[in-house]
């Protein structure tokens, strides 16, 4: 009698127990591990082809190898797009900022914003209203995902996980990879010709425009009269096309409305290559979910029911140390292209004349009074650049000379910022300000704890890590490796250049790319010293410690930078 009354109870404890279990191991499945469907403009910035299968770290928006050595894909669905559009400024107000048609809209509107135009003046300088069409063939694959039954990982990815290599196979294989892509093709098509007074004869020749483009008998004396009107009208055409696969050469320009509909035709063949097209969103997926790697980890872990909860913890640490590992090596790339950069410039363009200031800044010394008496004569014989006239390259404005450096300019900033700064700050990076709280640190405690048990959240020098914020390189990014604009030896004297004609006023290059890069966002540096301002290191003396430049919350204020050879030397 008593064991009967207690048995219900101890039943509907252990049925609360489990679903309690059952809830956690649901909630922590969406937490850890859940296929993510990427349509921002994290997309544009990967640093590859998003390729299915391949490794993908969410971290930091980084293709990793590719881990399969057999890979079985569905066919994709497609969809076909083709009409005629009038463009109006109604047209720019649709730009959708997130979803799966985000960068193909995107890409429709820079096109026609680039050509768009609502008048224009005619040859004898009255205003012409302009009629803006725009023809789109548009395909849109989607549901191109990898076939996991049928897939199968490479061996040298599964002996890694037969190893219990874990931390080494997330490195290599990111903690996800690419399970499906989407991707969109496209030919565009904006027509653009002058109105006339005559209101029911725009309307007919518009009609005209749309009867052709759409038409399939390719009646020849309505398409000759049709292009003796296009030309009356001063009519004009743009073309783009994208993510075409390679193929026959067809003619995307065409000439006339019936070369225009064959062009379309042929387009289309080329856009229906499932390899073919523009990425506009990835689905990515952990690969614990991956059933056979799932094998393989659980197989090494031990502990029953808790078994999932040290699987994703196990992924998660993985990825942390990947993490640490990724910033700390982009560290010392960025090291190594400022010492590239340093010696090349030294080496090739430094003037050695003045043997005090070059001592100073290469740490080259000559011992030898005789050495250096015979050195200073073949100096004083020798020609070399001039230090204010010799310019280089802004990497990515070549066309505005406003941003370009002098040698002078160029040598100064590795006074100032040589790349032994670059080195400490990774020192930092790793060892922290003591020397036990950076990133070595966190890992030494992940891996004693280990990482099927430890919680990086609970490790501050983990979350220190993964806080850390990369330094702006502006001037490396733009300026390294060096490329000579202009070599100007010293006494060399520099013909002007002509004045060009007022009537035929010289193209400036300048200008558009300024423009171009105005309709980009994107602010061009205006001097050395603005760039420099941008790096966030204090040039207030040389002595700068590794740890200002590394923590981006220490305010520095640049100074202005030397006006000549003697106050760099002081």
């Amino acid at each position: 009698m008593t064991s009967t009354s207690k048995t219900p109870k101890l039943i509907i404890k252990t049925t609360i127990y489990s679903l309690i279990g059952i809830f956690w191991i649901t909630f922590l499945a969406q937490i850890y591990a859940s296929p993510r469907l990427i349509t921002d403009n994290r997309i544009e910035n990967l640093n590859g082809f998003p390729s299915i299968g391949r490794g993908y770290n969410l971290q930091s928006n980084r293709l990793q190898s590719m881990c399969f050595s057999k890979l079985v894909k569905n066919k994709p669905t497609f969809d076909l797009n083709y009409d005629v559009e009038e463009v109006t400024q109604e047209f720019f107000a649709d730009i959708p900022e997130v979803g799966k048609k985000r960068l193909e809209k995107i890409n429709v509107h820079f096109f026609v914003n680039k050509y768009y135009k609502k008048n224009e003046l005619d040859s004898t300088q009255a205003t012409q209203q302009l009629k803006n069409l725009l023809v789109r063939v548009e395909i849109r694959n989607y549901y191109h995902a990898l076939d996991e039954t049928q897939s199968q990982i490479s061996s040298s990815a599964r002996q890694l996980l037969e190893n219990q290599e874990y931390v080494t196979f997330f490195n290599s294989c990111g903690q996800h990879y690419v399970r499906s892509v989407g991707s969109f093709s496209s030919y565009l098509a904006l027509l653009q010709y002058r109105l006339t007074t005559n209101e029911k004869s725009d309307k007919a020749f518009a009609q005209r425009i749309e009867k052709g483009l759409f038409n399939f008998s390719g009646d020849k004396k309505v398409e000759k009269g049709f292009s003796k009107a296009a030309e009356a009208r001063g009519m004009r055409v743009f073309v783009q096309a994208l993510g075409l696969s390679k193929g026959e050469l067809v003619n995307l320009v065409p000439v006339d409305i019936n070369q225009f509909r064959t062009t379309v035709q042929d387009t289309v063949k080329l856009m229906q290559d499932p390899s073919s097209g523009l990425v506009s969103y990835i689905e990515v997926v952990p690969w614990v979910e991956n059933p056979e790697l799932s094998v393989f980890i659980s197989s090494g872990i031990q502990g029953g029911g808790e078994q999932f909860i040290k699987l994703q913890r196990l992924e998660a640490n993985s990825g942390v140390i990947t993490e640490i590992n990724r910033i700390s090596s982009n560290q010392i790339e960025q090291y190594h292209i400022a010492s590239m950069c340093k010696k090349i410039l030294f080496e090739n363009y430094m003037d050695k004349t003045n043997r005090t200031f070059f001592d100073n800044i290469s740490g080259v010394k000559e011992e030898a009074p005789t050495v250096l008496f015979l050195t200073d004569i073949i100096d004083q014989k020798t020609r070399s650049y001039d230090m204010d006239k010799t310019l280089f390259y802004n990497l990515a404005y070549i066309y505005n000379e406003d941003v370009f450096l002098t040698l002078r300019e160029f040598i100064q900033y590795f006074a100032k910022f040589p790349p032994s700064k670059l080195f400490e700050a990774n020192k930092t990076y790793l060892y922290g300000k003591d020397g036990n709280d950076g990133a070595i640190d966190c890992m030494d405690k992940l891996y004693e704890r280990g990482l099927t048990s430890a919680d990086y959240r609970k490790i501050p020098s983990c979350v220190k890590s993964l806080n850390y914020i990369k330094s702006q390189t502006f001037f490396l990014d733009q300026y390294c490796l060096p490329k000579a604009a202009k070599l100007i030896f010293k006494g060399e004297k520099i013909e002007e250049e002509p004045e060009p004609d007022e009537e035929e006023p010289a193209l400036d290059f300048g200008a558009v790319i300024n423009q171009a890069n105005q309709n980009k966002q994107v602010q061009q540096p205006t001097s050395l010293e603005s760039l420099m301002a941008d790096e966030g290191v204090s040039n207030e003396s040389n002595d700068t410690t590794s740890d200002e430049i590394s923590n981006p919350e220490v305010e520095t204020k640049p100074e202005a930078l030397p006006s000549s050879l003697e106050d760099l030397m002081q």
